[in-house]
């Protein structure tokens, strides 16, 4: 194998090299507390993604009822995956469940729950 070619491409690819991604921030997130009614989970991730390969799903932990549309949008400008409820929320807890893949075939997934808590 070529060493020198392999550091070449390495050097002037760095997006070969760095095109795997993490969750960097959710909206709602993590253990987090809602106050006001929400009609989308955000996902910001850090790197681009393939859209066939990415999923959201929002489940109410109580009634083990998923919440979501189904459809993901991507925001590939913000590297952003984001996903609509079905509609108003009731009071109570949530969990969000996750996959994303990279430009890279790298795959990425996690789970977190959040509380629905409106202010009468």
């Amino acid at each position: 194998m070529n060493f020198k070619f392999v550091f070449l491409m390495l050097t002037l690819c760095p997006a070969i090299t760095l095109a795997h991604i993490d969750l960097v921030t959710a909206s709602p997130g993590k253990d987090e507390v809602v106050v006001k009614p929400i009609q989308t989970i955000r996902l910001k991730l850090s790197g681009k993604v393939e859209p066939k390969f990415s999923k959201i799903e929002v489940i109410e932990v109580a009634s083990k009822n998923r919440m979501d549309s189904g459809e993901i949008v991507i925001d590939e400008k913000q590297d952003a995956l984001s996903i609509s409820l079905k509609g108003p929320l009731k009071a109570g807890k949530y969990h969000v469940k996750w996959k994303a893949t990279s430009i890279d075939a790298h795959k990425a997934h996690g789970e977190y729950d959040f509380t629905f808590a409106p202010k009468e």
